[in-house]
């Protein structure tokens, strides 16, 4: 599968599936950042602004489902005043 040119941040608790999913992801030709912990990830992507976020689910203290909801609020656009 050629990645080449998708910049993929992957966000763990556990390095060792950290290093395994960079070394495929990059072997694949994807630009990797590898983050372990939610907040960590929710600082690279407002850093790196990925194509791609790989996140596991049950992470300690801010958890997967934490991040997206996150990422999310990034994305949505600013209400303004006179829309209220």
């Amino acid at each position: 599968m050629d990645l080449t040119g998708l910049r993929v941040l992957v966000v763990d608790d556990h390095v060792d599936t950290l290093d395994m999913m960079r070394v495929a992801l990059e072997l694949c030709g994807a630009a990797v950042v590898v983050s372990t912990s939610a907040r960590e990830g929710l600082e690279a992507i407002v850093r790196h602004g990925p194509d791609i976020v790989l996140g596991d689910l049950a992470m300690p203290e801010n958890d997967g489902f934490w991040l997206v909801d996150q990422v999310r609020s990034l994305r949505r656009p600013a209400r303004s005043p006179s829309s209220r």
